[in-house]
Protein backbone atom coordinates (compact mmCIF):
# COMPACT_ATOMS: atom_id res chain seq x y z
CA UNK A 1 0.00 0.00 0.00
CA UNK A 2 1.36 3.54 -1.07
CA UNK A 3 2.02 6.24 0.96
CA UNK A 4 1.64 9.95 0.59
CA UNK A 5 4.58 12.27 2.13
CA UNK A 6 5.90 15.45 2.05
CA UNK A 7 9.37 15.98 0.61
CA UNK A 8 12.52 17.26 2.61
CA UNK A 9 15.69 17.14 0.91
CA UNK A 10 16.13 16.08 -2.83
CA UNK A 11 19.76 15.22 -3.34
CA UNK A 12 20.85 12.78 -6.54
CA UNK A 13 17.69 10.47 -6.74
CA UNK A 14 17.57 10.17 -3.23
CA UNK A 15 14.78 11.86 -1.07
CA UNK A 16 14.26 12.66 1.97
CA UNK A 17 10.27 12.21 2.97
CA UNK A 18 8.30 12.88 5.83
CA UNK A 19 5.46 10.29 6.18
CA UNK A 20 2.19 11.42 8.48
CA UNK A 21 3.23 9.17 11.14
CA UNK A 22 5.70 11.54 11.44
CA UNK A 23 8.50 9.63 10.60
CA UNK A 24 11.58 10.24 7.92
CA UNK A 25 12.17 7.75 5.35
CA UNK A 26 14.88 8.00 2.61
CA UNK A 27 13.51 6.78 -1.04
CA UNK A 28 14.60 6.85 -4.40
CA UNK A 29 12.81 8.71 -7.30
CA UNK A 30 11.72 7.07 -10.19
CA UNK A 31 10.42 8.89 -13.51
CA UNK A 32 9.82 8.70 -17.04
CA UNK A 33 13.00 7.52 -19.48
CA UNK A 34 14.71 10.81 -20.47
CA UNK A 35 13.10 12.78 -17.61
CA UNK A 36 15.33 14.85 -15.60
CA UNK A 37 12.65 16.45 -12.99
CA UNK A 38 13.32 15.58 -9.67
CA UNK A 39 10.74 17.44 -6.99
CA UNK A 40 11.13 20.46 -4.56
CA UNK A 41 11.13 20.71 -1.19
CA UNK A 42 7.68 20.67 -0.14
CA UNK A 43 6.13 19.27 -2.75
CA UNK A 44 3.73 15.93 -1.99
CA UNK A 45 4.87 12.58 -3.20
CA UNK A 46 3.90 9.24 -3.46
CA UNK A 47 5.63 6.53 -1.92
CA UNK A 48 5.51 2.79 -2.84
CA UNK A 49 7.35 -0.24 -0.49
CA UNK A 50 9.83 -1.76 -2.20
CA UNK A 51 8.71 -5.37 -1.51
CA UNK A 52 10.38 -7.23 1.31
CA UNK A 53 13.16 -4.77 1.76
CA UNK A 54 11.74 -1.83 3.98
CA UNK A 55 13.02 0.84 1.46
CA UNK A 56 10.63 2.98 -0.30
CA UNK A 57 10.24 4.25 -3.99
CA UNK A 58 9.13 7.59 -4.99
CA UNK A 59 6.72 6.58 -7.74
CA UNK A 60 5.20 10.14 -8.64
CA UNK A 61 4.55 13.50 -7.73
CA UNK A 62 1.21 15.56 -7.02
CA UNK A 63 1.16 18.36 -9.19
CA UNK A 64 -1.86 20.72 -10.27
CA UNK A 65 -3.12 20.97 -13.44
CA UNK A 66 -1.85 23.10 -16.21
CA UNK A 67 -4.97 23.04 -17.92
CA UNK A 68 -4.02 19.89 -20.57
CA UNK A 69 -7.03 18.65 -22.35
CA UNK A 70 -7.48 15.02 -23.28
CA UNK A 71 -4.18 13.97 -25.48
CA UNK A 72 -2.60 16.92 -24.64
CA UNK A 73 0.43 17.42 -22.75
CA UNK A 74 2.58 20.43 -21.27
CA UNK A 75 5.90 20.65 -20.03
CA UNK A 76 6.96 23.26 -17.62
CA UNK A 77 10.14 23.96 -15.47
CA UNK A 78 9.46 25.49 -11.97
CA UNK A 79 11.58 27.39 -9.77
CA UNK A 80 13.02 26.63 -5.97
CA UNK A 81 10.22 28.79 -4.60
CA UNK A 82 7.68 26.15 -7.03
CA UNK A 83 7.16 29.03 -9.39
CA UNK A 84 6.32 27.93 -13.09
CA UNK A 85 8.80 29.10 -15.31
CA UNK A 86 8.47 27.69 -18.90
CA UNK A 87 5.27 25.82 -20.37
CA UNK A 88 5.43 24.15 -23.62
CA UNK A 89 2.31 22.71 -24.87
CA UNK A 90 2.35 19.34 -27.11
CA UNK A 91 -0.59 17.77 -28.99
Amino acid sequence: MGRVGRVLQSEDLLETVEIYSGENVTAKMYGSSGDDAPPLENDRVLLEPIEGTGNFAVAGVLAKTQGAKPGERIIYSRDEDGNKRKVEKKK
